[in-house]
């Protein structure tokens, strides 16, 4: 048999070929696997160190006003907050969710800097702490008018007074070129009769809020548009930095720690009543709240709190809180 040169060379490059190919295919799935165990692991780190943020203000507890703190990674992450089972979890990339215990008030999130802020809410004793968390590159303009200007001045007080960095700003509505839509604005109004981003119509003046009301999220979907309800100027702040769904999620779980808590203070009238000391309308209130707070009516969860203050300010005994 004669002797092909020519086609063992052929059939030997055909073969480094195959090889070759076989090579890059092995190296490009190794290296995927690497990179994917990599995003995974990097997803996973952040969820935990953006839980162990809000960790701390569990312990923080007796805060006077509010606390508020700037977070920078060092790259861009994502954080997403979803309600899941009337629980609120967060999730970073592929990381399974992660159920957060607080009251955490937030929308999706792609940031290099997190603003954390978080405030009491009391009832009118404390109920626990919510805590904002929104992209300091996020802007909010507040649009209001002669009859609600007292609101956002308590907020931007509020809010400007623990976070220096918050891109906020306020618009009077009779003024048409504030508010430039071109720009990344969250529109919150305050106005009857504007529709924005976010919508208040308060009722109840008090000092320098609306004492409760109702909220109408203008959201890109169905499930982000909606009537929600408030009580006092926390959820006011709860609304505008959150979304439908997180917002909604967590007045539900409030709700049900004013129901616990007011119970909680029940009981301890009854175990303080005597026959000197008689805690019979402290007690009715503080059904009053758990009944409110169970059937989400704001108005008569508002007036219970506000008679039972009173009540118990004029105890001549132990106080109840």
């Amino acid at each position: 048999m004669k002797y092909n040169k020519k086609g063992e060379m052929f059939l030997n490059w055909v073969l480094i070929l195959i090889v070759g190919a076989v090579i890059i295919v092995f190296a490009v799935f190794f290296l995927q696997r690497i990179t994917n165990v990599e995003e995974q692991k990097q997803d996973v780190l952040t969820q935990e160190y953006v839980d162990l943020l809000f960790n701390p203000f569990t312990t923080i507890g007796a805060v006077a006003e509010g606390y508020g703190k700037e977070f920078d990674f060092k790259s861009e992450v994502q954080i997403d907050f979803k309600c899941v089972n009337g629980e609120e979890r967060i999730y970073s990339g592929k990381a399974s969710g992660r159920k957060i215990e607080n009251l955490v008030y937030s929308s999706d999130l792609q940031t290099k800097k997190l603003l954390v802020f978080t405030k009491p809410f009391e009832l009118p004793f404390r109920i626990g702490d919510l805590i904002f968390a929104f992209d300091a590159e996020q802007e909010y303009c507040l649009i209001s008018d002669s009859s609600s200007d007292f609101v956002v001045d308590a907020i931007f007080e509020d809010v400007e007074e623990n976070l220096k960095n918050v891109k906020i700003e306020r618009c009077d509505y009779n003024d048409a070129f504030c508010c430039n839509r071109l720009n990344n604005y969250k529109t919150i109004s305050f106005v009857k009769g504007l529709v924005e981003d976010v919508n208040f119509y308060g009722q109840g003046l008090v000092s320098d809020t609306f004492a409760y009301g109702e909220i109408y999220f203008n959201g890109g979907t169905e499930e982000e548009t909606g009537i929600s309800e408030f009580i006092g100027l926390p959820l006011i702040e709860a609304a505008i930095f959150s979304d439908k769904e997180i917002y909604d999620c967590n007045f539900e779980r409030l709700m049900n720690k004013v129901s616990l808590v007011a119970d909680i203070y029940e009981k301890k009238a009854g175990y303080l009543q005597t026959d000197e000391c008689q805690y019979s309308t402290i007690i009715s209130y503080l059904d009053e709240m758990q009944r409110a707070a169970n059937e989400k009516d704001m108005e008569n969860l508002y007036a219970a709190a506000v008679k039972l203050e009173q009540a118990n300010k004029g105890l001549a005994c132990t106080q109840v809180y």
